[in-house]
């Protein structure tokens, strides 16, 4: 079997996939930085006499992709993998590069009937992008609202999802499991037999599951809320669904997680940050929870914001004290076989200097600190960042897709 750098979460849609009236409705009452970054384009209408030039330049490279063909979109992506891959400085070369982009279903909530030709755009996309005989593979997740009354018939519809496949053997385009996103307006915990059937197929399936997001109701935080997968879990058809809980909580559930307080002034005039414990009623610690409890869960760490000193801090506490065994009272699995490696490509994207290696390199450089400035660091560290990321980028996921 090939040696394989997966990427679990990833996007090629485009302004033609997006719902864009029910978005700039949206956008008028929440200004996520989501909805600030898909609605960029419209923003001079909402935001009559404001100067957005300025910002423009910010969001150039992420405005370019959404004005792109999926095609363009496609080959930019699997290019950018490919030089992070095989660059000098990494320990990835030659490996056979698995990316997975995710179909989103606006259709419900969104007031349009993009979905069908969303996904044709996609497979043709790959299609035409002549990756086969190459080290890539490009696999997507089918966006599915469980809410359609024929939600199992149309992922049935596929036949590498209906019979579940190696994905060793899959061609290029082929959909390999199934997108779910509840801040599109379904309660996560109300569909227990569609989840039944998904454990059923063996089907890999990614939720999304962070707070700031782009959402098509006033609810998303109550649908989202990894609470209610707590509740989903625990049905004795569902424990071994292979699930992924997207964005691990994002940075802000991770930095609510770890409490830090404020200790004194340093040479500098900054402020000094101590450790201070765990808050166990916050959505990453859900998280936590669910990957600690059952066999097949994971969670990825899609745009994570590792420029965030204290984000990047209280990532790294959470895996030092799991391995020193702070959570062993919520299960015995590590949670370094729980996190996938995922770069939420192209919503991460700013000027025309990012690109896949600096999001991936940025990510293994926060890994690999282990002191800084203003936040206080474990003085025996018990993580071992460069044997972490070669499991999320290899061994967790080739576990999660079911290889």
């Amino acid at each position: 079997m090939p040696a394989y750098f997966i990427d679990c979460h990833c996007h090629v849609f485009t302004i033609a996939d997006i719902p864009v009236y029910r978005s700039i409705c949206q956008f008028l009452g929440k200004f996520d930085k989501f909805h600030k970054r898909l609605l960029f384009p419209f923003a001079g209408l909402i935001l009559a006499g404001t100067d957005l030039e300025g910002q423009a330049a910010d969001y150039e490279k992420f405005l370019r992709f959404f004005e792109h063909e999926p095609g363009e979109n496609v080959l930019q992506l699997a290019s950018e993998a490919h030089q992070c891959v095989d660059g000098a400085d990494s320990p990835f070369g030659g490996r056979t590069i698995v990316l997975t982009p995710l179909v989103m279903d606006f259709d419900l909530n969104g007031e349009v009937n993009k979905l069908n030709a969303q996904v044709d755009r996609l497979t043709g996309a790959i299609a035409a992008a002549g990756l086969d005989g190459s080290r890539m593979k490009v696999l997507p997740f089918l966006g599915v609202d469980p809410r359609r009354t024929n939600a199992l018939v149309r992922i049935d519809r596929y036949d590498s999802l209906k019979n579940r496949t190696s994905p060793v053997i899959l061609g290029n385009g082929s959909f390999i499991g199934v997108k779910l996103y509840p801040p599109l307006g379904f309660h996560a915990a109300a569909h227990l037999d569609f989840y039944r059937g998904l454990a059923e197929r063996q089907l890999p399936v990614t939720v999304h599951c962070q707070k700031d997001s782009f959402r098509l109701t006033s609810d998303a935080d109550r649908y989202t809320d990894p609470a209610n997968w707590e509740r989903v879990m625990k049905d004795p058809a569902v424990r071994d669904l292979r699930i992924n809980f997207a964005h691990f909580g994002g940075e802000d559930g991770v930095m609510e997680t770890v409490r830090f307080r404020e200790r004194g002034p340093n040479e500098d005039g900054g402020y000094l940050w101590s450790y201070d414990g765990i808050d166990r009623d916050t959505w990453t610690y859900r998280i936590i929870r669910l990957l600690k409890a059952y066999p097949n869960t994971y969670a990825d760490v899609a745009a994570f914001d590792t420029g965030d000193p204290r984000a990047a801090a209280a990532l790294v506490w959470l895996l030092h004290l799991d391995a020193a065994g702070e959570f062993k009272d919520e299960g015995d699995r590590p949670l370094a076989d729980k996190l996938l490696w995922g770069t939420d490509y192209p919503m991460v994207l700013g000027d025309k200097e990012t690109n896949y290696a600096t999001i991936f390199n940025g990510f293994a450089a926060a890994l690999r600190r282990r002191n800084h400035d203003y936040y206080e660091y474990p003085r025996e560290l018990q993580v071992d960042a460069d044997a972490l990321l070669e499991r999320m980028v290899a061994a967790n996921p080739m576990r999660f897709l079911n290889v």
